[in-house]
């Protein structure tokens, strides 16, 4: 890790994703509050709340998009100058709908910087490095809730929304700068021994590998959004107080952090694909303790899992497609994995509160959990590379299965 900080170009990129995730992570849990401000009831906040990952899955999309028509720099400054505009016009929001469309914006320039990281990553490093950086950027999603929802909260207690609003957007404006001023858009890094055998590739076809990959990080993703939503609302039921909540989400981010550097260094070494099936491994397990958990030492147990498996498949998700993919593709392809982890939300938020009504939480962790080892298993079956792809499968076997979408990959 101390090599990927001497890299310049990783420290920007950190520093941008982490002014990103900063304000996901402390402003998310306070949004209900503050849409009750308004006269928000519960339905409407639920549905504010799939508002916000509908808008940041947007982001996350067309950044892809428009990456072909617009330049990597024009694209990631406006992402930046628009998220920046919005929380300060938070602070002078007077009406519900006012907030409901400042946040999707705030949310929707987070999934456009978001996913622009993750290309110049890529861009910045050879592919033997590139486990570590992305362990390093997926640093930011502990730190940021264990700094994030500290700051915000006192802010909040200490002066109001309005402030905090105006706090939040200084904290926002690293990202515009950095974009603007230091971070490089062409390559620095030579692509490794790897890159050509991948560009030689491109006959081998890893679309259909591509899109299985999507499929597990759905899913899996999926029973996270449970499990952090689960987390709190199982606490609640059973009458822990707003602290000890916040307390085992403080100790779920300092417990992930030196897991995320690790699992970061050893991926290049021992495999992407090795260690994303540990992060499937972990979702499964948070839901699965989730399901008996009511002394608060579970509780601790279970944030640390959450955060720690959403850590783990945010880093290894888009390294590993890296595997999977000719670099020709990144800029396209390589968006949709994080989209995939909005999308869960989506999902899993609108779905949840329904099957707890006709099921009950019990059934919900439990079919979370099997969606969890779903994906792992699936995970297994794919290849650990372009190359080793290359010369393990016909090209017209995987051709022929290749939907029409994916034809860039």
């Amino acid at each position: 890790m101390k090599e990927m900080l001497q890299n310049k170009q990783l420290r920007y990129l950190f520093l941008c994703n982490f002014a990103i995730v900063f304000i996901g992570f402390g402003l998310f849990p306070i949004l209900p509050l503050y849409a009750a401000e308004f006269g928000a009831n519960p339905s409407f906040i639920g549905i504010f709340l799939a508002i916000t990952y509908i808008a940041i899955s947007l982001g996350s999309i067309l950044a892809g998009q428009l990456s072909e028509r617009l330049s990597y720099k024009s694209l990631f400054t406006a992402a930046g100058l628009l998220g920046m505009v919005a929380l300060l016009l938070l602070a002078w929001a007077s009406a519900l709908w006012q907030v409901v469309i400042l946040t999707a914006l705030v949310w929707f320039a987070g999934g456009v910087g978001l996913s622009i990281t993750s290309v110049l990553a890529t861009l910045h490093t050879t592919s033997s490095e590139r486990g570590r950086a992305f362990g390093l950027l997926a640093l930011t999603s502990p730190l940021g809730a264990l700094i994030g929802s500290l700051i915000v909260g006192r802010l909040v207690a200490w002066s109001g929304y309005p402030l905090m609003f105006i706090a939040l957007a200084a904290e926002w404006s690293m990202f515009p700068l950095l974009a603007l001023t230091k971070v490089q858009y062409e390559p620095t890094c030579e692509p490794s021994s790897v890159q050509p055998a991948q560009a030689g590739a491109s006959t081998a076809r890893p679309g259909i590998y591509f899109l299985l990959l999507l499929t597990t990080v759905l899913l899996a993703s999926m029973t996270v959004s449970v499990g952090r939503m689960g987390l709190s609302m199982t606490m609640k039921d059973q009458l822990f107080s707003a602290s000890e909540v916040s307390t085992a989400n403080a100790f779920g981010g300092l417990f992930t952090i030196p897991v995320t550097l690790m699992i970061g260094a050893l991926s290049d070494r021992l495999g992407r694909k090795r260690f994303l099936f540990m992060g499937y491994v972990l979702a499964m397990g948070s839901t699965l303790v989730l399901i008996s958990a009511h002394e608060l030492w579970q509780f601790w147990l279970v944030a640390s899992l959450v955060l720690a498996s959403r850590s783990v498949i945010t880093a290894m998700s888009p390294a590993y497609a890296t595997d999977l993919l000719s670099r020709r593709s990144f800029g396209r392809a390589l968006p949709l994995v994080g989209t995939m982890n909005w999308m869960s939300g989506v999902v899993g938020f609108a779905g949840s509160g329904y099957i707890i009504d006709t099921f009950g939480s019990t059934s919900l962790y439990g079919g979370t959990t099997f969606v969890a080892a779903l994906a792992g298993i699936i995970v297994t079956f794919l290849p650990v590379s372009l190359k080793k792809m290359a010369t393990t499968a016909p090209p017209s076997q995987v051709s022929e299965a290749l939907p029409e979408i994916c034809k860039y990959c």
